[in-house]
């Protein structure tokens, strides 16, 4: 389960949800819109300590 706040971003068929503080990116099958549950979720991956916003996900 993703840590808040958590940002969301849908992009050819997935969503990649990112929680402030998180050490993975979360890839969920389509548009789930801003879920924290990891029933959809495809993949996890990496992202560097160093992320504190939603500009690292964009």
């Amino acid at each position: 389960m993703a840590k808040l706040p958590c940002q969301w971003l849908y992009l050819g068929g997935f969503t990649f949800r990112w929680g402030r503080g998180d050490s993975a990116i979360d890839v969920l099958r389509g548009d789930t819109g801003p879920v924290h549950e990891n029933h959809h979720r495809v993949a996890s991956i990496p992202v560097d300590h160093s992320w504190d916003d939603i500009r690292d996900l964009d």
